[in-house]
């Protein structure tokens, strides 16, 4: 199970990525901010990756039961909708900050680097860029929402 539900949160990431990827071709006039966020998720899935690939049981190790399986498909199955959405042109750009957001404020973008453990100090400083740019990611995103929405009143 948990190397399910590694598997599913590095495809959580390219699938967030990918949407940041197709904002940033829909809204070009944003297409910087999209496409950084777009590269810090992918780099999210890379750390991920190399963070399981380090579990030896004693420096590193999985935190069983943090995710489960369900809401973690759910969230990747909601991010393609999402994506498809937006490749459609059915999203303002008010709706994919806010999605977006949304999607940053959620518990597996807040507390997914839980999932790993352990004394490594790779470990900690791996976490420690997950949790700093998803809260960095979060921020720009209400930033630019709240910055839009103004426009618009």
């Amino acid at each position: 199970m948990s190397e399910q539900i590694v598997k599913l949160l590095i495809s959580y990431e390219r699938t967030i990525a990918k949407l940041y990827s197709v904002c940033a071709s829909k809204y070009p006039e944003h297409a910087s901010f999209w496409n950084t966020l777009s590269q810090e998720e992918e780099n999210h899935a890379r750390i991920i990756e190399k963070l399981y690939q380090q579990i030896d049981g004693h420096t590193v190790f999985l935190e069983n039961n943090r995710f489960k399986v369900r809401p973690l498909e759910i969230s990747i199955e909601y991010s393609e909708e999402v994506i498809e959405r937006a490749e459609q042109g059915m999203l303002t750009l008010l709706e994919a900050l806010s999605i977006s957001h949304s999607i940053e404020t959620s518990v597996i973008e807040s507390y997914y680097y839980t999932l790993f453990g352990g004394k490594s100090s790779n470990l900690n400083l791996y976490l420690n860029k997950l949790h700093e740019e998803s809260k960095d990611h979060r921020n720009r995103l209400k930033d630019l929402l709240e910055k839009e929405r103004s426009i618009k009143t």
